[in-house]
């Protein structure tokens, strides 16, 4: 990345004098860096309808694009999730911003559905500015940034410990599938040549994605999500499916998650070790006050959990990975020098299906704690040295590639 055209992207700077009427009392108001890895907006399911129909009694949901791309309410939301970081930001005149020399540094991933979620989030971050945009590698190449060790370089992963199924809520997703939880329904699911997952010796990652896809449903505002068989609490219970497959995927296997997420934390922690944005841009100043976007997936919020032994749920916004949700961290000053701090950003699956995040309760904003760094202040070299004995120091590159900038 040039430096011209870094300063040419502009796309935002972090107005520190300029706070947002009513901040949010969670989220650190003055970090000197910020960096925040985000998910992709809404989505279509990554497999076509026919792919999925053996689980289900009913045809599954026709969505307006095809398989694993950004859907129009996905972009909307994703411009709306700008506006509220705008106002987290502090910049109530984004204008003022189109031709600043301390930018917020937006990076995503080579699929289309990341790139067109940063465009999106970069037109709510700075509306009207013609110079805005973010970094990102040409569609379908791969960026080690995000997709980790390449399938060249992968090792065979170590099986992780079989953990425990919420059966209840498998019961539960069950029986939405089939249109019923009892004994008849589940023979004439059977008679029918349907798969239940009841019946799988391991149904983890079955279920993750059946459930994630009936949330996609509804977060995307489809008039009858789950066949109208589940509403936004049931659809909240069986998400939990997804968190539970991750966990296992994800979390608890060490092996893909260094795979998945070396390189990733390497740079997040040497950023804030030294202050600035140039481990993700080599050439990018760093100014204080910066901010980077990371727009990954939902595989990167947890595989980073899982090397650095996080954990956010909250019953009351049950999705740990909802489109758009964040896990952030921020490089703040403590009474005895530079701390790390961690907090989550994420969007409850009412605002997601409407679009919007103005609302109080719309985001569910927390603290999240650093078990590895103990009780105190974690410093930027002990999050350093965390990170490092986490990764796996063959996955991290020497270099970062050359993504081009889209406006």
């Amino acid at each position: 990345m040039a430096a011209r055209t870094l300063i040419a992207a502009a796309v935002l700077a972090w107005a520190g004098s300029a706070r947002a009427a009513e901040p949010l009392p969670v989220l650190d108001p003055s970090p000197s860096l910020r960096i925040v890895l985000m998910r992709h907006g809404v989505r279509s399911p990554t497999k076509a309808p026919e792919a999925l129909a053996p689980y289900a009694d009913k045809p599954w949901a026709a969505w307006p694009v095809a398989p694993g791309q950004l859907t129009p309410h996905g972009a909307a939301a994703m411009r709306a999730l700008g506006g509220w970081w705008r106002h987290a930001l502090g910049l109530e005149r984004p204008e003022a911003h189109c031709t600043a020399t301390a930018p917020v540094l937006v990076i995503s991933d080579s699929t289309p559905r990341n790139h067109a979620s940063a465009s999106a989030l970069v037109a709510g971050l700075l509306p009207g500015c013609a110079a805005a945009g973010h970094f990102g590698l040409p569609p379908g190449e791969h960026d080690p940034l995000f997709q980790g060790r390449s399938a060249a370089d992968e090792e065979e992963a170590n099986a992780a410990q079989a953990g425990a199924v919420p059966q209840a809520r498998l019961a539960e997703l069950q029986a939405a599938l089939i249109g019923g939880d009892d004994e008849a329904h589940r023979q004439a699911a059977r008679a029918a040549g349907r798969r239940l997952l009841i019946d799988l010796p391991d149904p983890r990652k079955a279920m993750g994605t059946l459930a994630e896809n009936l949330m996609l449903e509804y977060a995307e505002g489809l008039p009858m999500p789950a066949w109208g068989r589940l509403d936004e609490a049931g659809i909240g219970r069986i998400v939990e499916l997804h968190n539970a497959a991750f966990e296992h995927e994800w979390k608890a296997d060490r092996a893909a998650s260094r795979r998945r997420a070396s390189d990733l934390l390497a740079r997040i922690a040497e950023a804030l070790r030294a202050g600035d944005a140039r481990p993700f841009a080599a050439d990018a100043k760093g100014p204080v006050g910066a901010a980077v976007f990371l727009i990954g997936h939902d595989t990167n919020l947890a595989a980073v959990a899982g090397l650095l032994g996080l954990d956010w749920h909250d019953p009351a916004r049950p999705d740990d990975y909802p489109p758009g949700g964040a896990l952030v961290f921020d490089l703040v000053a403590g009474a005895a020098g530079p701390a790390v701090r961690l907090s989550v950003a994420m969007p409850t699956l009412s605002a997601l299906r409407r679009g919007g995040f103005d609302g109080a309760g719309d985001m569910v904003v927390k603290k999240v704690a650093i078990p590895l760094c103990g009780a105190g202040p974690c410093t930027p070299s002990r999050f350093a040295e965390l990170a490092r004995q986490a990764i796996d120091l063959k996955a991290v590159l020497a270099s970062e590639p050359a993504r081009s900038f889209t406006p």
